[in-house]
Order: C-alpha cells, then structure tokens, then sequence
C-alpha cells in the first residue's frame, strides 16, 4: 500500500520507493525546471512522513539539508517528532525505515475508511490510467468488517456509480465477486493465524452465518478451520 501512494509525481517534485538491503526510503526530488523553495520541499517530506505514519510505518528517520542555523534543527525535531539526520546536501529529502514495515498488516480494525477512500480519489485524480481493482482490494477488508462490503458502497466511496465501477473491472478482468472472494480468502488465513474463533472470523469476512463461512474454507483450503487451528497449536 505504502508503494501504491509513493510513486507520485508533481510539477515541483517527484517522489518514490527505493530499496536497498534491510532499508527502504522514500525519495522527493525536486523538479529543477521548477525549482521549488526549501520550505516547498520541507512541506513535501512532511506530507509523506504524516502518510506513511497514517499507514502503520514505524521506526522511521527523517533525511533533510542542514538548516544555515542550527536554532533552526530544534524547530525541524519538533515538527516532525522523528530522527532527523541533517546532510550538507541540497538534494537530501528522504525518509528511511525498515523495509520489513512495508510487509506490514495494516490494522484494518483503525482504519478510517473516508480517509482510505479519499487516498484513493487522489490517486484515480493523479493518474490517468489507475488500478480500480487495486483500490476495491483495499477498501474491502474495512468494509467486511462493517457488513457493508458491496459494489455500491465501493463505488460511493470512489465517487461514481456501480454500473461504472462494474464497467472498469471488468475490462481489468477482476469482477467484484472475484475481489470479493480473494479478499475473504486471505483476511480468513490472516484472521485465524492471530487466534480469532472461527465464529468470529466468518463475522469479519462478511458471512451471517458460521456455516457459509465453514463450506467456503473448505473449497478454499480443502480442510476446515478446525484442523487449520490445531494445526497451528501443534506447530
């Protein structure tokens, strides 16, 4: 998810994902045909901290160019609330971390939809060829908690209609159901390994009743969550 809303571009920056061993780090570079100010940038990076922190990323170390006076650093710490590493170099707009915090779960249970859901908006705005199953997959999980997972809701959130949303899946060769079934499907693995009841699991995923749930694992996985559980308590 971190990746789906870091490689962006602007007309002052361009901003992206790169890995390198254990680290990732989210570069903004500057636009030189534009030439953006320092507090342009500052702005940038700070937006990009607030969103990746927004999507669960821990441990994270801000990379800026030293401020000509110091007093100035206390103000950056104090703003960002993060390490800061000042470098001597114009260019050094980064954020760093452990690249395991992009395998992250996010926790589907805090996040806020409309702010997922406004993410995505952004995004569809952005780019003139966007990932509409994409977007569904991540809407989905909260909205299977909530017993509201439909096309309708999906399109709503967004912002068209469920004829058109059903038009652009379609021609990406993901029908809802399709969505619908491989979200329920990998939620159900993540559910039960955290030690969630099967009764309880069928309830996140979207089923009324513990039987539905029960006949669909079974097609899934070709045993019941019984014998996945004590599977794992054995393990």
């Amino acid at each position: 998810m971190a990746q789906r809303y870091m490689h962006l571009g602007t007309d002052l920056s361009n901003i992206g994902i790169s890995l390198e061993g254990s680290q990732a780090r989210v570069l903004v570079q500057s636009n030189p045909a534009f030439q953006p100010s320092r507090q342009q940038m500052d702005s940038m990076l700070y937006a990009m901290l607030r969103t990746l922190q927004s999507l669960g990323v821990q441990q994270l170390v801000a990379h800026l160019p030293a401020p000509q006076a110091d007093v100035l650093k206390r103000h950056y710490r104090q703003l960002f609330k993060v390490p800061i590493q000042f470098n001597s170099a114009q260019e050094c707009y980064q954020l760093s971390f452990p690249r395991i915090e992009l395998s992250r779960a996010l926790d589907w249970e805090a996040t806020d939809i409309g702010r997922l859901a406004r993410r995505e908006r952004r995004l569809i705005r952005n780019h003139d060829s966007h990932d509409w199953a994409g977007s569904v997959m991540l809407l989905l999980p909260v909205l299977l908690r909530r017993g509201d997972a439909s096309i309708e809701r999906c399109a709503t959130l967004l912002a068209l209609s469920s004829r058109s949303l059903q038009r652009r899946l379609a021609d990406e060769g993901q029908p809802f159901s399709r969505l619908l079934e491989q979200c329920r499907r990998r939620l159900c693995m993540e559910y039960l390994a955290a030690g969630y009841a099967s009764e309880t699991v069928a309830l996140l995923i979207g089923y009324r009743q513990t039987g539905q749930f029960f006949r669909s694992y079974r097609r899934w996985f070709g045993h019941s969550p019984g014998d996945f559980q004590r599977a794992q308590a054995v393990a």
